[in-house]
C-alpha cells in the first residue's frame, strides 16, 4: 500500500469514526420530556405508581409522588412502551412515538382490581 492510499483510509476511517461519534451525542435540543398523572377511576392523583420505561436506547423505572404526578426525560425521540403499575390497581400500557425535543404530557387513569372493590364494599357495608 502506497502513501496516498494509506492516507486516505486513515481519512476515511476518521470520518466514519466522527459519524459513528456524533450519532452517540445527545444535545439538549433533542431531549424528550415527559410528564402527566396517574389517577384513581374518580380523578384523584394515585402516588407511588411504577412507571416503567422500556425503548430501544434507554431503560428507567420511576414511581409517581404523592399527588399522582410523574416526570422524566429520555435522550432523544423514538418509541417508548410505558407500563403502570401499583399493587391494588390493574396495570395499564402505552405506547409513544415522539420526536427529538417534543414534551409529551399524558394522564393515565388506573382502575382497582374488582376483587379488591368487592372487598372494599363488603368492608363498607358492615
Amino acid at each position: 500500500m502506497d502513501m496516498l492510499q494509506r492516507k486516505v483510509y486513515l481519512i476515511l476511517i476518521l470520518i466514519l469514526s466522527l459519524c459513528l461519534f456524533n450519532s452517540c451525542l445527545v444535545s439538549e435540543d433533542g431531549t424528550v420530556v415527559f410528564n402527566g398523572k396517574v389517577v384513581d377511576p374518580s380523578g384523584v392523583g394515585i402516588s407511588s405508581v411504577k412507571v416503567k420505561v422500556d425503548c430501544i436506547f434507554e431503560n428507567k423505572e420511576i414511581e409517581t409522588d404523592l399527588n399522582g404526578n410523574y416526570t422524566f426525560q429520555l435522550a432523544h425521540g423514538g418509541t417508548a412502551f410505558l407500563l403502570f403499575s401499583k399493587d391494588g390497581y390493574v396495570p395499564q400500557s402505552k405506547t409513544f412515538a415522539f420526536e427529538d425535543g417534543e414534551t409529551v404530557t399524558y394522564t393515565q387513569k388506573l382502575e382497582i382490581f374488582q376483587d379488591e372493590v368487592a372487598f372494599l364494599q363488603n368492608i363498607t357495608r358492615k
